[in-house]
């Protein structure tokens, strides 16, 4: 193996912590970009195909995977030494194609852990991911062609762009030396990668913004941030699910509700995802039920 690929076979593994009495947290030696969220959401699928009910919960996030597991369940003995081995199938798998520089056809999750235990949907191989992970390696990271396999889904969402709702929405395009008009084409312009979900139910970590408007938070946050507001933080944007505190930079407003607890899942935008806004003025922001 090259010295290239045994540098990538490191990079591209990930850590196996504990978090808290039943759960392990996996962090990716990676950068956090598109191709990584994928390949961490195919790993999250393959886990909870194979184990079934002994995962409770999977919250993967920009560079990380918390897996929670019922102790009482028999085959949780079986998770550990899985993780381990998938973790070297990973690293293996993508560092080989870097030192034969082809394409993986075969995937990440092309064998099965000795460890697999009895019930699981394959014993002999698993096939509990549905297609597989058509990955290829350019320089240190993940292509794109990572994506093809991998279903996700497409969000528009409506934005009020104007300072009778965006507090920060001037002088955001004064920081950044642009019109507010440049500003809006550049947030408008970019696919944004959701990340993470957190922070309050239906918050979720898109990005990346263009560097023209990578900006701080507010030293002090906002006791009061508006439902629907549009914000940016550094690389970061998101919109406020529901009236809450906040300290990041406002530049518009969404009308549409992106958190209900009585549907499945109850979150609009989810990790994964692929979000993008579109200005609207304000009597149309209006009949779609925005408010003032």
């Amino acid at each position: 193996m090259s010295t290239e690929a045994q540098t990538l076979m490191t990079k591209l593994g990930f850590d196996i912590g504990i978090a808290g009495e039943t759960g392990f947290l996996l962090t990716f030696h990676d950068e956090p970009s598109r191709a990584l969220t994928v390949l961490i959401i195919r790993i999250a699928d393959n886990l909870s195909a194979h184990f079934g009910a002994l995962i409770t919960d999977l919250a993967p996030a920009y560079k990380t995977l918390a897996i929670f597991y019922d102790m009482t369940h028999p085959n949780t003995s079986a998770l550990h030494p899985y993780l381990i081995a998938l973790s070297q199938n990973v690293s293996l798998e993508l560092s080989r194609a870097v030192s034969r520089q082809i394409d993986v056809h075969a995937g990440v999750f092309d064998s099965t852990p000795d460890s697999s235990p009895e019930g699981s949907p394959d014993n002999s191989r698993n096939s509990s991911v549905d297609a597989p992970l058509n990955t290829t390696i350019e320089g240190s990271g993940i292509t794109q062609r990572a994506l093809n396999n991998v279903s996700e889904q497409q969000i528009a969402l409506p934005v009020y762009y104007d300072s009778a709702v965006a507090p920060d929405l001037l002088a955001l395009a004064t920081y950044a030396g642009l019109s507010i008009e440049q500003l809006i084409a550049l947030h408008t312009g970019t696919s944004y990668t959701a990340y993470a979900n957190g922070f309050a139910p239906g918050f979720c970590y898109l990005g990346h913004v263009d560097s023209a408007l990578a900006v701080p938070r507010h030293a002090s946050p906002r006791a009061a941030v508006a439902a629907g507001s549009v914000a940016i933080a550094d690389r970061q944007t998101a919109v406020y699910p529901r009236q809450s505190p906040g300290g990041w930079r406002i530049i518009g407003r969404c009308p549409l509700p992106l958190f209900d607890a009585y549907e499945q899942p109850p979150n609009k935008i989810n990790v994964g995802d692929t979000v993008r806004f579109y200005a609207v003025d304000r009597e149309c922001f209006l009949s779609l039920g925005g408010i003032l």
